[in-house]
């Protein structure tokens, strides 16, 4: 973050991620209060330069900071906001991301109906693209098999149903399926 200050750089794609990585690091070592101000730095500066990546970056990590504070309310709208941004690029991968931190913030929040639709439709964007294929920022799998683990033993007889719908719907279905309410309203 100096160096890229000393050369004029402040709020440059470097400066930017330099912050959500520190910041990634602080939320890591349960400082959550540095973590959210690094972050928002970081999207702030993103979004004044109108670059795509940065924001995806910085919203994700924005809402593990979200869900690790307990706001999941804060977290559900920078995902949501994220899953959108994903769609307007056609980013497949990164939807992939997001909708899995999603069913982590609703694990977190007791909201375990649309869990494994969430969980299943995000496989499902991984087959087709092939695998995991961002190093910048990757769902925390202890997190992600927790609120799999929560969802499938509070819902038991319907869990495994939802996660192969979550896997047979296209992507629009699976944007209304992340920022509706009523998770049984998009695979109908």
């Amino acid at each position: 973050i100096e160096l890229c200050e000393a050369a004029g750089l402040r709020r440059a794609w470097l400066w930017t991620l330099a912050h959500v990585w520190l910041g990634t690091v602080e939320v890591l070592r349960g400082h959550v209060d540095q973590a959210a101000e690094l972050v928002d730095l970081a999207l702030s500066a993103g979004r004044a330069r109108g670059d795509r990546l940065a924001v995806y970056i910085a919203l994700f990590t924005a809402a593990q900071v979200s869900v690790v504070s307990g706001d999941t309310d804060r977290a559900r709208a920078q995902l949501e906001e994220g899953i959108l941004l994903s769609r307007d690029t056609g980013d497949l991968a990164n939807l992939a991301y997001f909708l899995e931190a999603l069913a982590v913030a609703d694990a977190r929040d007791g909201r375990l109906d649309r869990v494994g639709w969430l969980v299943g439709a995000a496989a499902a964007l991984r087959d087709g693209v092939g695998s995991n294929v961002y190093g910048y920022y990757r769902p925390d799998p202890v997190m992600l098999a927790e609120a799999q683990q929560v969802a499938r033993e509070a819902r038991p007889s319907a869990y495994d149903l939802e996660v192969a719908q979550g896997r047979a719907l296209g992507v629009e279905e699976m944007i209304r399926l992340a920022t509706s309410r009523e998770p049984q309203a998009a695979g109908k």
